[in-house]
């Protein structure tokens, strides 16, 4: 399937790059002015610069990054009320900002767009923490550094290694002096090039109480959402929400602008589990459905009511369609995954429809039809493929891009394509999928929630948070 089609089924407007080299030649870039003194960081800083320019990314002089906006423009923003004032970054550029700034002077005061211009911060990492931290040591530095930089990525520099932090969650390290510029093209550049886009809910077509959760046609997939979440929760692979309002933002202002980014949601939890309901296979392109959990639950103990959301793909167009009486302005948002998990969605009915077609009379496309089908994700990686079943495994070989990109859905579906196609071609069958993530985690296509945890409990050293 051709990406501009693939753009369409998934209602994806906008230009996206797919390649670490069409990343770099399409990218604009501008250094921050600070007062950093640290040599460490300086240092790494001019070799990211040297290396950039060398990769084919345009660099420009902060001083051309900026532009005096008009009254009609300042009046046109919906930002906070500082960014009205003084000549603000265009559109477009990403901004690396070398070392610490002051409070009045951070990189996000200058900028007119949240989300098209990404801040990359490079500082020297706490001793205390390296390679051999846990993933909650790890997390709660990253989450706390990216609240009181006001930054989306952290770029870590010690003597000898830098680590790169995203809200993927990931933690890299690299080393200074081996393939530095490999790694700033294969695994800085995506992060930068596609960053954390959390889906807004201007991006759906919003059905206000079309969902009814009572309604016992739910029953057996909203029990597997609730029973199966509780049932992960014990295998550690899901950590602990983090409120935004327990962040290390350095005031209240900030805060709000870190609320405004990720759509008031109220805080972040890695992860999610969601249930494909039952999926008709009457058109090309199917309809599909999914029920799932709500950006920054808990996953162990989701509330009918309140956790649960149900999201649609329909005719290339992103639905919501809320249960009565469900506040849609408040927390109750979709997850930050959301694309990822409607593109995994269509491309099962795709496949079994493809199943059907040629008569192959697969458990896949029955189970597809009759009972749907779950996708959960987590921080993670599977070890042993063969204790899930006949898996197919695909998406290793992708450039790490952050979750919520658009990137990450057209890899999805297009990498679950072909190989599911191959997989079809050659008449081996298969009953589930690993869709991995780099530096992110797995995304798992399983026949219920339910049946995926009860493998994960029953071998221990199958996945860990990573």
């Amino acid at each position: 399937m051709q990406i501009e089609e693939i753009k369409k089924i998934l209602d994806i407007n906008k230009e996206v790059f797919l390649t670490p080299q069409e990343m770099a030649e399409n990218l604009i870039v501008t250094f921050y002015p600070t007062e950093n003194k640290n040599q460490i960081i300086k240092d790494f800083t001019d070799n990211l610069k040297k290396t950039f320019i060398d990769l084919g990314v345009k660099v420009i002089p902060f001083q051309d990054s900026l532009a005096k906006l008009t009254l009609k423009e300042r009046l046109k923003l919906k930002v906070p009320f500082y960014a009205k004032f003084g000549k603000k970054i265009k559109k477009g550029i990403a901004i690396i900002v070398e070392g610490e700034s002051k409070t009045n002077n951070l990189a996000m005061r200058r900028l007119i767009s949240l989300r098209e211009n990404p801040i990359i911060t490079i500082i020297q990492g706490p001793k205390e923490i390296n390679s051999n931290s846990s993933y909650k040591e790890h997390m709660e530095l990253s989450l706390n550094l990216f609240a009181y930089h006001m930054t989306n990525l952290v770029i870590m520099v010690n003597n000898q290694d830098f680590t790169i932090y995203s809200l993927n969650g990931s933690h890299p390290y690299f080393s200074k002096n081996e393939n530095f510029k490999e790694n700033i093209l294969n695994e800085l550049l995506p992060k930068i090039s596609a960053p954390v886009m959390p889906p807004s809910l201007k991006d759906f077509i919003i059905e206000i109480g079309a969902f009814n959760i009572n309604d016992n046609y739910y029953q057996p997939f909203i029990d597997d959402l609730i029973k199966g979440g509780a049932l992960l929760k014990k295998t550690n692979l899901y950590p602990k929400k983090r409120l935004v309002s327990e962040l290390n933002f350095r005031n209240n202002l900030y805060k709000l602008i870190g609320k405004k980014y990720l759509d008031n949601r109220n805080g972040m939890s890695y992860g999610f589990v969601a249930r494909q309901l039952p999926t008709n296979l009457n058109k090309k392109i199917p309809d599909v459905w999914v029920i799932t959990s709500k950006s920054g639950s808990d996953k162990s103990k989701l509330d009918k009511n309140k956790d649960i959301i149900k999201v649609g793909l329909v005719d290339g167009k992103m639905i919501i369609q809320t249960p009565v009486g469900v506040d849609i302005q408040g927390d109750y948002k979709p997850s930050f995954d959301t694309r990822v998990i409607l593109a995994h969605a269509v491309g099962n009915a795709i496949l079994a429809k493809e199943m059907n077609n040629r008569k192959l009379n697969w458990q896949f496309a029955e189970n597809l039809e009759k009972n749907g089908m779950a996708i959960v994700h987590w921080h993670g990686y599977i070890k042993n493929k063969k204790l899930l079943g006949q898996a197919l495994e695909y998406g290793l070989s992708n450039p790490s891009v952050s979750c919520s990109s658009p990137q990450s859905a057209v890899y999805a579906l297009r990498d679950k394509l072909d190989c599911a196609l191959k997989a079809i071609n050659e008449k081996s069958e298969y009953n589930c999928e690993i869709h991995i993530e780099p530096h992110h985690g797995s995304n798992i296509i399983y026949e219920s929630i339910i049946s995926l945890a009860n493998i994960l409990l029953s071998n221990n050293n199958i996945s860990k948070l990573e």
